[in-house]
C-alpha cells in the first residue's frame, strides 16, 4: 500500500515569517529561526494528549538542560524540522516512511545552516529518551497500552507548567545566547 504521491512540483507551506517553505526541497535561505522559535513554542507534543499546553519547545529546553554546553545547542534544535512538518506521533511516523524521509531532509538543512551534526550524537538522544520518561510520568495520565520503546531512567526533571509566551521567551532567549556565543 502505498501512502504518498511522488510529486515533482515543489510542496510549500507557509511559515510563521512569511516564507513560502518546500517539504520537498528544502534550502539554507528557507530556515529561519525566528519561524522554528515560534512554530515549536506552538506546537503541542503527544497530540494534545497530555494534562496541560506541552510543547515542542519547552521539551527542547529540558533535553538541552542535560547537555553539556557544546550540544545545548543541538538539543534545543534537535526537533527543529518539526516546525516545518508539525510533531507526529513517534508510532505513525513508523508506518509512515515518507514522512520520515522529509523530516530528515529538512533537519539536514537546519543542521548546516546551524552548524549541528548530521546525524545527530547519541547524546543527544539519550537525553531526549530521558526527558521522554519524564515526560511519561509528569505530563500523561498513566497509560494502559504499551508504549512504542523501551524507557530509560526519567531524567531529573521538575517539568512545569509554562504559557507558550514563556517558553517562546526562554527558548528564544537560550537560543539567541548559544548562537551569539558562536560568532
Amino acid at each position: 500500500m502505498k501512502l504518498f504521491t511522488v510529486h515533482k512540483e515543489p510542496v510549500y507551506i507557509h511559515t510563521f515569517s512569511g516564507i513560502a517553505f518546500d517539504l520537498l526541497n528544502p534550502k539554507p535561505g528557507m530556515i529561519l529561526i525566528e519561524d522554528i522559535i515560534h512554530s515549536l513554542c506552538l506546537i503541542n507534543r503527544y497530540n494534545g494528549a497530555a494534562l496541560f499546553p506541552y510543547s515542542v519547545a519547552q521539551h527542547s529546553l529540558y533535553v538541552a538542560s542535560l547537555l553539556p554546553q557544546e550540544l545545548k545547542l543541538h538539543g534545543l534544535l534537535h526537533d527543529a524540522a518539526e516546525a516545518y512538518v508539525g510533531d507526529m506521533a513517534s508510532p505513525l511516523k513508523k508506518i509512515m516512511p515518507e514522512y520520515k524521509k522529509v523530516e530528515e531532509k529538512i533537519f539536514r538543512v537546519v543542521a548546516d545552516v546551524y552548524g549541528l551534526s548530521y546525524p545527530e550524537p547519541l547524546e543527544i538522544k539519550k537525553a531526549d529518551l530521558a526527558v521522554l520518561s519524564a515526560e511519561r510520568e509528569q505530563v500523561l495520565l498513566p497509560s494502559y497500552g504499551p508504549w512504542f520503546k523501551d524507557f530509560p531512567s526519567p531524567a531529573p526533571i521538575c517539568i512545569d507548567v509554562i504559557s507558550w509566551v514563556q517558553a517562546k521567551e526562554q527558548f528564544s532567549f537560550q537560543i539567541q545566547a548559544l548562537l551569539k556565543n558562536r560568532s
